[in-house]
């Protein structure tokens, strides 16, 4: 069962970007459901390790616009991306060392990270880029 549903309010009108959040949301509900079904070790940090490569390419193509466009506010939302980079190495790196599982509280904190990140971050940038004829 989907910890996170794609809605319509999570449209910044960038289609590469809108495309990546569903993809995003996918493999979010992907280690949702591998957590859930007891999958193996190796399952989950494949899963997690997934995640977090797309998460990084996602980072990645929001920040070329922010370079390419100049988006004023590029640091700060940068810093967003610096923090749940970390925060999600920190974990697969103690997931790989065997010192911490895949929990509920990581599977939350990665729902309303992403949840908050796209309604509130991604929100502002998207009247800038579209003005600058990217949708």
């Amino acid at each position: 069962m989907p910890i996170i549903t794609w809605t319509e309010d999570m449209l910044v009108h960038v289609e590469k970007i809108d495309t990546q959040h569903k993809k995003l949301l996918v493999l979010l509900n992907d280690l949702n459901d591998a957590m859930n079904q007891g999958r193996d070790k190796k399952v989950l940090g494949n899963t997690i390790i997934a995640l977090a490569d797309y998460t990084y390419y996602h980072f990645m193509t929001e920040e070329k616009y922010f370079d390419q466009f100049q988006y004023p506010d590029s640091i700060r939302h940068k810093n967003e991306h610096q923090y749940f980079v970390e925060e999600v190495t920190r974990f697969q790196q103690q997931f790989d060392k065997g010192e911490t599982k895949l929990s509920e509280d990581i599977i939350l904190f990665l729902k309303s990270w992403v949840i908050n990140h796209i309604m509130k971050s991604d929100q502002k940038f998207s009247p800038f880029l579209n003005a600058r004829g990217i949708t």
